[in-house]
């Protein structure tokens, strides 16, 4: 297995940002269609702080898609488009101090914060800080939303992928993170003084699952169906590339587990390159958790 690179790591991202789209119906969840239709007037203008945003792809997508916002994206690294953007748009690198978790940002100056995948990073104490952070730059009105994964994978095959996710939960204790934040949000909104907390999750399907092959795919394969019930089925292209984001992911770690667990690299890889046939075997599949909630005007 070739190393994981930085190319391959915006990849992944952008890939995520598709999957998640698809599995949720939609970008975002808070109710914020209201606070972006109003006309921009400087100084006045509606403001969206994307908190980890990566490469930027959500931030971008927003903006052109409410033109009349402005939009913040920001960073430990700067693995953003710095010239191609929309004209609404705009990134800043900046690394969260998790020693004294401070945001660059005045009180109640923001409309919307949006903040996805960002656990790998924090600290089990800094999540509270930093939800009660996003309460303070938050205007009254102004909406949060939290998009987390769970690290565990559900059904999966305990000699390959249950060895490994069980490895990796332990990788988290011992940097004082916590690997089960995905089902948390909630609860840090609501202790920090959010209202109108709500939360669902997706179950996204690792290889598996079929939908139907077109009218022309099915006469080309009619002269076997007798011999094949499944002739007329196909793999669902959503479930395949949630699979391969998912290996994908399982790649980039590669370096920190295998350092972490003290795990030889070709042990590691040979874990990772049993799990497509085994997700698809055993019907696994991965959670993700979205929440979102408002900062009351009182």
């Amino acid at each position: 297995m070739l190393p994981y690179g930085a190319d391959q790591e915006l990849d992944r991202m952008v890939t995520q940002h598709y999957i998640l789209r698809t599995a949720f119906g939609s970008d975002f969840a808070a109710p914020v269609n209201n606070l972006t239709k109003r006309p921009f007037k400087p100084g006045k203008n509606v403001v969206v702080l994307d908190v980890g945003c990566g490469s930027g792809i959500w931030t971008m997508e927003m903006a052109t898609q409410f033109p009349h916002a402005h939009f913040i994206g920001i960073d430990r690294q700067a693995t953003y488009p710095k010239n191609i953007k929309p004209k609404n748009c705009h990134f800043k690198q900046f690394n969260i101090d998790q020693s004294h978790i401070q945001l660059p940002f005045e009180d109640a100056s923001v409309d919307y914060i949006f903040q996805r995948d960002i656990n790998w990073d924090l600290l089990e104490s800094s999540w509270l800080p930093l939800v009660q952070e996003f309460f303070r730059v938050l205007k009254p009105g102004g909406w949060i939303e939290l998009v987390e994964p769970e690290i565990e994978t559900y059904s999966s095959n305990p000699i390959y992928h249950d060895y490994i996710a069980d490895k990796l939960v332990d990788s988290f204790y011992e940097r004082d993170q916590d690997p089960f934040v995905s089902k948390r949000l909630s609860s840090f909104m609501a202790e920090a003084g959010f209202r109108r907390i709500q939360s669902e999750f997706q179950s996204l399907p690792l290889g598996w699952g079929y939908q139907k092959l077109s009218a022309a795919k099915k006469q080309i394969t009619l002269h076997n169906i007798r011999e094949n019930c499944q002739a007329y089925l196909r793999c669902s292209e959503f479930a395949r590339a949630a699979a391969n984001h998912h290996l994908d992911l399982l790649k980039s770690l590669q370096r920190w587990f295998t350092q972490e667990q003290q795990m030889s690299i070709a042990k590691y890889d040979s874990y990772v390159q049993h799990l497509p046939d085994v997700w698809f075997t055993s019907k696994a599949y991965v959670n993700w958790h979205r929440s979102f909630a408002q900062k009351p005007y009182i």
